[in-house]
């Protein structure tokens, strides 16, 4: 009988500690929703050692994630500072990147506008989520934004939990392929929208202009657009007659207006499309302006011992990229405002443009999934499954020894009878 009874106390410690397994896993999924009400933005990407005053810093948000989604959010966050930080120039700088992921809890699941098939439709949508996200933006179905006031709510946010971030992206849990840029880049889930967001941040983030032609009101002078055609006096003569630089002139606009390149991703979207040379400098320079001169240093000294040639990983033998960032010294004065001097609030390459213009820029897009061994490297922090397998762990290994005592006492006062 002693013996049975000991066998049920077995028993009852294998289910208490699943049942205590599940409960730890539940709150996995919650515990996300908690760093949001405790306004702890999750490091996804960087070295946690570097300081947020001496870093490049992105802070990830979330819309359309319900408390249950949260797990998806912070999931997606990770992927999507992978998918950004390996694509040259940014893999050059991970030294001074840093990536952090704030996830919001929305009402309602998804973007408002996503499963409409026209404006009215869209219009009608009324779900409630955190930032209001909306396909449909100016009557187009993929541009998918926030309206002015949404945008300051970000802002806000932003200043209130992560003041040293430089800039915000917003991922929207939604599948269908959409998303914009301007002071903040918004994409969906879709697996193509990783290229909008490296498009849009090279707007944002370098002030970038559009290597195709965007309209008359987005004709400025930018480090890749200019209106001489003159290789000896461009901007980028260094770069002129190196890897397809040249003098380009934009074919399907207004005349007088020139681009550096062919095949840049701020033409054509795409994985197998690369930032230009000079599209690539130009964000090496905005990283660095906003990373602490000291960093840039550090990071110019690493390079150089790994390289003894004194370049920057992918750069050829004439060291444009290391000179550019000496020269740059990093920044000079804090970090700059939140999107300051961005001309491309609505600007989007389009999936479907060949039905609107010759300046198809969506086709062909390939984004593959992120590794297992991809997630591992890039992100620092333990993921929520993580720490609840360890807490339950931790708790079965308590209730069974719990029980096992229990038994083991009641076994010594037996014996004392």
């Amino acid at each position: 009988m002693v013996e049975r009874k000991h066998q049920r106390n077995l028993i009852w410690a294998a289910v208490i500690g699943s049942v205590m397994l599940c409960l730890s896993n539940v709150g996995g999924h919650v515990r996300a929703s908690d760093l949001e009400t405790a306004g702890q933005p999750v490091l996804v990407y960087g070295d946690k050692n570097l300081a947020d005053e001496d870093a490049f810093v992105l802070l990830v948000f979330g819309d359309g994630f319900r408390a249950d989604e949260q797990e998806l959010f912070y999931e997606q966050a990770r992927t999507a500072a992978s998918y950004a930080m390996n694509t040259s120039p940014y893999d050059e700088l991970s030294g001074l990147c840093k990536v952090y992921a704030y996830g919001t809890v929305s009402v309602e699941s998804g973007a408002l506008g996503d499963k409409a098939g026209d404006v009215q439709e869209a219009n009608e949508d009324s779900r409630d989520t955190y930032f209001g996200s909306h396909f449909w933006s100016y009557g187009i179905q993929r541009l998918l934004s926030l309206e002015p006031e949404d945008e300051e709510k970000v802002e806000a946010l932003q200043e209130e939990i992560l003041p040293a971030a430089d800039y915000s992206i917003l991922l929207v849990n939604s599948t269908v392929y959409g998303g914009s840029g301007g002071n903040i880049c918004v994409a969906s889930l879709h697996e193509s929208s990783m290229e909008i967001l490296l498009h849009e941040l090279g707007h944002t983030v370098a002030k970038l202009a559009d290597e195709y032609w965007a309209g008359d009101e987005y004709a400025v002078e930018a480090p890749n657009m200019t209106t001489e055609s003159d290789p000896a006096k461009v901007r980028w003569k260094s770069y002129v007659g190196k890897n397809g630089v040249g003098v380009y002139a934009y074919t399907d606009g207004k005349e007088g207006w020139y681009k550096p390149s062919n095949n840049c991703k701020m033409q054509y979207l795409g994985k197998e499309y690369d930032f230009c040379d000079v599209c690539k400098e130009a964000i090496r320079e905005a990283v660095c302006e906003q990373s602490s001169p000291e960093a840039v240093k550090m990071l110019l000294e690493e390079q150089e011992e790994e390289t003894m040639a004194g370049v920057l990983p992918g750069e050829g033998e004439d060291g444009l990229g290391q000179k550019s960032l000496v020269g740059n010294g990093g920044q000079s004065s804090g970090k700059s405002k939140l999107g300051e001097g961005t001309e491309h609030g609505v600007d989007l390459p389009a999936e479907e443009a060949a039905q609107e213009s010759a300046r198809s820029s969506a086709t062909g897009l390939s984004v593959p999934d992120e590794t297992a061994e991809e997630k591992e490297k890039f992100s620092s922090a333990p993921s929520d499954d993580d720490i609840s397998v360890s807490a339950a762990a931790v708790i079965f290994v308590v209730s069974a020894a719990l029980i096992v005592i229990v038994n083991w006492q009641g076994k010594g006062r037996r014996r004392r009878r």
